[in-house]
């Protein structure tokens, strides 16, 4: 996820304020909490996937 913020959205499926967010797809999602409603939008921009720089084994204890 690239970031998230609120926002007003000019649809009548998420009054007032709304959780709005971009994807590394590209895409964006809407979410609106008064009425449960989602939705994944698409926005021409170039998807830019996190890249793995390694993989190790979690350290526990001290």
């Amino acid at each position: 996820m690239r970031g998230v913020g609120f926002g007003n959205l000019d649809d009548p499926a998420h009054p007032g304020q709304s959780v709005i967010g971009g994807l590394n797809t590209g895409q964006m999602f809407w979410y609106n909490s008064q009425t449960g409603q989602s939705k994944i939008v698409e926005t021409g921009i170039e998807p830019n996937p996190i890249r793995m720089r390694s993989i190790g084994t979690p350290r526990t204890g001290g």
